[in-house]
């Protein structure tokens, strides 16, 4: 049995592009996640600050990401180092090994990506907020909104498959909130589509809905190519 799978708190996702590994983390805390986690000060701060479900939730995140990781490497979880801090992050086995990483939770679900290359993920618990449409004009490229406007009762869903693959895909780059979401356009109305914006065109990003039930979930991926249709071909 792989170390991501020891537990039974990792699935195994079927991931819509090469290089990418995916799993759905339930995230019920247990005994030795702290010890296991390996937090640094500021993380361990942060854990003090919060209440004891977000924290316990938390902790279980980092366990399970590791052990994603070590099941790639072929390694013990402990082997696996995590490096803090936001941005794209590269784990590193024993051996010497780097993989990128990416992380998201929604309540005790979390998704958990290892990579090639640089990659970002989002989860969300469906349904949508009751308001998408006002905080999709405020916040979302106009053609995101007008796509979200014409889903009529089906607009926060609508909203939420676009919110996801706008986090992963500040995820992927490392910018976080600092980029204006409206500087670049994904499209929701399809399995998988290149990245659209000036500022992001270079970098060959693409999204892709990920399977999450009663969720939305999306992965980011930097230069990788489009996935393959029923016919073998790429579009």
């Amino acid at each position: 049995m792989s170390p991501a799978a020891g537990d039974g708190r990792l699935e195994p996702l079927p991931a819509p592009v090469p290089g990418v590994r995916l799993w759905v983390a339930r995230l019920r805390p247990c005994a030795g996640d702290a010890e296991g986690a390996r937090l640094d000060a500021a993380e361990l701060a942060r854990v003090a600050g919060m209440r004891p479900v977000e924290a316990g939730r938390l902790l279980a995140r980092r366990v399970l990401l590791r052990a994603a990781v070590a099941s790639v490497a072929d390694c013990a979880p402990a082997g696996v180092e995590l490096p803090a801090g936001a941005g794209p992050r590269r784990a590193r086995g024993p051996a010497g090994g780097t993989w990128w990483v990416s992380s998201s939770s929604s309540g005790d679900v979390g998704l958990l990506a290892v990579a090639a290359g640089p990659v970002g993920v989002d989860v969300e618990r469906r349904p949508g907020p009751p308001d998408a449409l006002v905080v999709s004009a405020e916040l979302l490229a106009p053609a995101e909104h007008a796509w979200i406007a014409a889903g009529g009762a089906r607009a926060p869903e609508r909203f939420l498959d676009t919110w996801v693959r706008k986090e992963a895909v500040l995820k992927c780059t490392g910018e976080g909130l600092q980029r204006d979401l409206r500087s670049f356009v994904v499209d929701a109305a399809v399995p998988s589509a290149p990245v659209g914006g000036a500022g992001l065109a270079a970098l060959g990003l693409r999204t892709d809905a990920v399977a999450v039930e009663g969720h939305a979930a999306a992965l980011a991926v930097a230069g990788a190519p489009p996935p393959r249709g029923p016919d073998g071909t790429r579009p």
